[in-house]
C-alpha cells in the first residue's frame, strides 16, 4: 500500500517533468493534429507489429460479446461453473519443508529420512487423572491400555506402546500374566525395579500426567484432519475422572489450514465490498460498482480453478494472491468503463452516422471504439504486470515460485476477462450518466477547439 502511494505521487509530480523535458515536440505535434470528431473506420491503422498484434487480439475478444451477446453470456456462465467447481478442488495446507529451497541441507536430510522411514507426523495424547493414586490406580491404567488399543484401529496410524503396555510386559515377563498388574504395590514395585526416570517421558512424577505418542503415517491435508478428528472423538469418550486432549505440529498445521480457508473467504469479501463501495460512492452508481469488482473477481476464480485442477495448495503464500490479484486487476475494468463512459458523453462518432440512431444502439460502436483506442494501454499494463510478478518464479523458495506463476496467470486472465466480461456487463448495465448527457447534448457535436 505504501508502495502504491509513492508510486501514484511520483507520477503526477516527476511524469509530467520528464515528458515536458524528453517528448516536447512529439506532443505538440500530435495535438496539433488530432480531432476530436473520430469515426472508428477512419482511424490510423497500427504500424509495428505489436500495435497489430494488439488490435487483432483486442477485436478477436470483442466479437462475440458485441455480436452475440446471448451466447457469450452463455460462455461465462459456463466457465463461471468450471471454475467454481474447479476451486472446491483446492486444498488448504501448509507443510513447512515444502517452503525449503529443494537442494538446501535441511531439505535434503528431510527428504533422506522420508525415503527411509516414510512420510509422518507425531502428535502427542496427553492423559491426566484426577485421582490421588494417579496412574498407580491399575483402573487407569487399563483404560490408558484400552486408549491405545483404540486408536491403534484408525486407518495409517502408528502408536508407540505407552506406560501401561511397558508394565504389562513386565507383569508378563516375571509372572506369565499378560494384563496390568491388579494392586497398587505392584505397581509401584515396578517402577523401582525399571527406575522410574525410564519411563519419565511416559509418566510425570506426580504419576497424574501419561503420554501416548501417536504417529500419523501420512502428509495428506485432508486425510490428517480426519485422523485428528477420530482421535478427539476417541479422547472425548473418556471417564469422569480422566481428561484427554491431543496436541503437536500436525494440530497446528490443521488448524492454519481452517484458519486459512476462512480468512480466505473473508478477505475475498471484504476486498470486492470495500473495491465496489469506492467505485459506486466515487463514481455515484451502483452500476459502475458492480461492472468495476465483477471481472477481477472472475478472473481471480479462474486462478482458483486453475489452482484446483493443478493441485497446487492454498499455503501462506498463495493465501494471498487474491487480494493482490483484484487490487491489480480492477484497474482495468475501471479504466475501460471510465473511458467509454467518456467516449459516450462526448459522442466520438461521426454526426451523419448518428442521424436515425437510437443511443442504445451507440453501445457496441463505442465499446468497439474505447477497446480499439485504450487496449494498448491496458494489455501493456497487464504485461508490465506478468513480468514484474514474472521474476518471483526464479526464486529458490518453492512458495514464491508458485506465487509468481499464479500472480502472471491472473493478470493473463484479467486480460481475457477485461476485453469479453465487461463489455457484456456495459450492454447489460448501460450506464445512465452518459446517456443522460447525450440526450442533454441532443446528439449535436462541435470539434475540439479549445483547451
Amino acid at each position: 500500500a505504501f508502495g502504491i502511494t509513492v508510486s501514484y505521487l511520483l507520477t503526477f509530480l516527476v511524469l509530467p517533468l520528464l515528458i515536458f523535458m524528453f517528448d516536447k515536440d512529439g506532443v505538440n505535434q500530435r495535438l496539433e493534429s488530432r480531432s476530436l470528431i473520430l469515426v472508428p473506420n477512419k482511424q490510423e491503422e497500427p504500424k509495428s507489429f505489436i500495435d497489430r498484434s494488439i488490435r487483432a487480439l483486442v477485436q478477436g475478444l470483442l466479437y462475440l460479446p458485441l455480436r452475440r451477446p446471448f451466447i457469450s453470456s452463455l460462455l461465462v456462465a459456463t466457465v463461471l461453473a468450471v471454475s467454481l467447481y474447479g476451486s472446491r478442488l483446492v486444498v488448504a495446507n501448509w507443510v513447512v519443508e515444502e517452503t525449503i529451497p529443494r537442494l538446501s541441507l535441511p531439505r535434503v536430510g528431510y527428504e533422506r529420512i522420508e525415503q527411509k522411514f516414510g512420510k509422518f507426523r507425531n502428535v502427542s495424547v496427553i492423559v491426566e487423572t484426577k485421582d490421588k493414586s494417579g496412574f498407580l490406580n491399575p483402573q487407569n491404567l487399563t483404560y490408558l491400555q484400552k486408549l491405545r488399543a483404540h486408536l491403534s484401529t484408525i486407518p495409517e496410524v502408528k502408536v508407540m506402546p505407552s506406560v501401561a503396555d511397558i508394565l504389562a510386559i513386565i507383569h508378563e515377563t516375571l509372572k506369565d500374566v499378560p494384563e496390568i498388574p491388579s494392586t497398587k504395590n505392584e505397581i509401584e514395585q515396578y517402577f523401582l525395579l525399571i527406575g522410574k526416570k525410564k519411563v519419565s517421558r511416559l509418566l510425570d512424577s506426580a504419576n497424574s500426567r501419561a503420554l501416548i505418542t501417536v504417529s500419523i503415517r501420512t502428509t495428506d491435508p485432508v486425510r490428517t484432519a480426519t485422523i485428528i478428528k477420530e482421535i478427539r472423538e476417541e479422547l472425548a469418550k473418556s471417564p469422569n475422572n480422566i481428561r484427554a486432549a491431543v496436541g503437536g505440529p500436525p494440530i497446528v498445521v490443521d488448524a492454519i489450514n481452517k484458519y486459512m480457508v476462512i480468512n480466505k473467504i473473508q478477505s475475498i469479501i471484504l476486498c470486492l465490498l470495500i473495491v465496489f463501495i469506492l467505485c459506486a460512492v466515487v463514481n455515484s452508481s451502483i452500476r459502475f460498482g458492480l461492472i468495476a469488482v465483477t471481472p477481477s473477481a472472475i478472473a481471480a476464480l479462474m486462478t482458483f480453478c486453475s489452482m484446483g485442477f493443478a493441485g497446487i495448495y492454498l499455503d501462506i503464500g498463495t493465501a494471498t494472491i487474491t487480494t493482490i490479484a483484484i487490487g491489480v486487476g480492477v484497474d482495468f475494468a475501471i479504466h475501460f468503463v471510465l473511458q467509454f463512459r467518456s467516449d459516450l458523453a462526448a459522442g466520438f462518432l461521426d454526426v451523419k452516422e448518428l442521424h436515425g440512431i437510437n443511443i442504445l444502439e451507440m453501445y457496441p460502436r463505442v465499446i468497439r471504439f474505447t477497446a480499439q483506442r485504450y487496449g494498448k494501454t491496458i494489455v501493456f499494463d497487464a504485461l508490465s504486470n506478468i513480468f514484474g510478478f514474472g521474476p518471483l518464479m526464479l526464486s529458490g523458495f518453492p512458495m514464491l515460485r508458485v506465487c509468481g506463476f499464479l500472480l502472471a496467470l491472473n493478470q493473463c486472465f484479467v486480460i481475457i476477462v477485461t476485453f469479453f466480461v465487461t463489455p457484456l456487463l456495459i450492454l447489460l448495465f448501460k450506464p445512465d450518466k452518459p446517456m443522460r448527457k447525450m440526450e442533454d447534448k441532443a446528439l449535436v457535436y462541435e470539434p475540439f477547439t479549445g483547451a
